[in-house]
């Protein structure tokens, strides 16, 4: 009777060749999955970052908008001084003012809307908020003092609101 083959080298060489190699597949295998286990995550974290990087785009988007509405919103103001002698033109120009306001509101909405869904704590949104509000008031109370024919009345409404910005 022969005796069982108890080491590496009593294996003939057919059979240590396919030995070897089946441990070479296997390894590839195994490597080749966590190769491809670390390209999923990191591909999921890839992703993670390009959806934070468009949010972070769309605030700050939104944020500028919402600076173009509020300096267009301060022209209108302007314009209502400096042209609203006219009834035509004082009501065209506070009408604009007053679709200006509601833009910038709503820009300052959806721009604290977008950072507590993105889960940024920008407390300076809340602060604008609160102080376009205010100032919206106070154009608002001044222009009870405005009397269209009178001109020398729009640059003390001006004075009453200049440095308010």
């Amino acid at each position: 009777m022969k005796e069982p083959h108890s080491t590496f080298q009593d294996i003939s060489v057919r059979r240590r060749v396919i030995i070897s190699l089946s441990i070479l597949v296997v390894l590839i295998i195994v490597i080749g999955l966590y190769g491809l286990v670390a390209i999923i995550e990191s591909n999921q974290r890839l992703h993670k970052s390009v959806l934070e990087g468009q949010a972070m785009a769309n605030a700050i988007d939104t944020a500028r908008l919402s600076q173009v509405h509020f300096k267009k919103q301060v022209q209108e103001w302007k314009n209502i001084l400096l042209r609203g002698n006219d009834k035509n033109l004082f009501d065209n120009h506070l009408k604009a003012f007053n679709e200006e306001d509601r833009k910038v509101n709503e820009c300052l909405a959806s721009l604290s809307q977008m950072t507590s869904g993105a889960q940024m704590s920008v407390p300076q949104i809340a602060a604008a908020i609160k102080v376009h509000e205010a100032l919206g008031h106070q154009y608002r109370g001044a222009l009870k003092k405005y009397k269209q024919p009178d001109l020398k009345r729009a640059v003390l409404v001006d004075k009453s609101i200049r440095g308010k910005r």
